[in-house]
C-alpha cells in the first residue's frame, strides 16, 4: 500500500523521539529472520536512541487480525461483489477464496471489528504519546517465492498480517525500510508514527539510510 503526502505534518513530532519496541510483536519471527534483524535495529537505534520495550497488542493478535479481515472483507465484498457475481471473472484459487470468506462476513461481525479498531486506535495513541516511534518488522519473513503453493503462501500471509494490521486499522502512518538481508533477498523493517507524523517519518527513514 502506497500513499501520497500533502504538504509537511500537521503537528510536528518533538525533536527528541522515544523509540519504542514491542516484544510481543518480534516474539513472532523465527530465529533467522530475528538475526537478520539484529544490524539494522542496531542502526536504526544508533541514530534514534535505544528503543524502550513495549507491548501493542490488547488481546491475543488473532483477534486483531480478524478484526482486519471481517473490515477488510466486508468493504471490499462491498465494491467488488457485484462485479464479481454478475461477470465471473477468472479469479485465482487463493483471491476466489478470501471473495468467499468476504462475501460471508456479517454486518454485525462488521460493526464489532469496528469497534475493536476504535479501542486499538485509542491505545495505540496513547503508547505512542506525541513523540513515540515505534520499530517493527514489515513483514513475517522475505518475500515468498511466486512458486510457493497456495499453502505456503497462505501461511505467509496469516503470519504477516498481524504485522501488517497495526497501520490498516489505527490509519497511522508506517514507513519500511529494506534495510535488512536474508538469502539474498531484501527483508523490510518499518517505523510507525502517530497520526499526522508522515512526513517526519520519512525523515527519520532519510536519517537512518544516510547512517550507513
Amino acid at each position: 500500500v502506497s500513499g501520497v503526502l500533502l504538504g509537511d505534518d500537521p503537528l510536528p513530532m518533538p525533536t527528541k523521539i522515544q523509540l519504542l519496541k514491542p516484544l510481543d510483536m518480534w516474539s513472532m519471527l523465527g530465529e533467522d529472520v530475528l538475526a537478520a534483524h539484529a544490524d539494522s535495529l542496531a542502526r536504526i537505534e544508533a541514530v534514534l536512541g535505544e528503543a524502550t520495550t513495549t507491548q501493542v497488542f490488547i488481546d491475543e493478535p488473532e483477534h486483531l487480525t480478524t478484526c482486519f479481515r471481517h473490515l477488510m472483507g466486508y468493504e471490499a465484498w462491498k465494491i467488488y461483489g457485484p462485479f464479481i457475481e454478475r461477470y465471473c471473472p477468472p479469479l485465482g484459487p487463493g483471491i476466489a477464496q478470501r471473495f468467499e470468506m468476504s462475501k460471508a462476513v456479517t454486518g454485525e461481525q462488521y460493526d464489532a471489528a469496528g469497534m475493536l479498531r476504535e479501542r486499538f486506535k485509542k491505545h495505540l495513541a496513547n503508547l505512542l504519546g506525541t513523540n513515540g516511534v515505534m520499530v517493527i518488522p514489515t513483514a513475517a519473513d522475505i518475500a515468498p517465492l511466486k512458486s510457493d503453493s497456495v499453502e505456503t503462501m497462505d501461511d505467509y500471509r496469516n503470519r504477516s498480517i498481524k504485522m501488517l494490521c497495526l497501520a490498516g486499522l489505527s490509519g497511522f502512518p508506517q514507513i519500511s525500510m529494506p534495510l535488512s538481508q536474508r538469502l539474498g533477498a531484501p527483508l523490510g523493517i518499518s517505523l510507525l508514527g502517530p497520526a499526522g507524523s508522515d512526513m517526519q517519518l520519512v525523515r527519520l527513514a532519510q536519517r537512518i539510510a544516510h547512517n550507513a
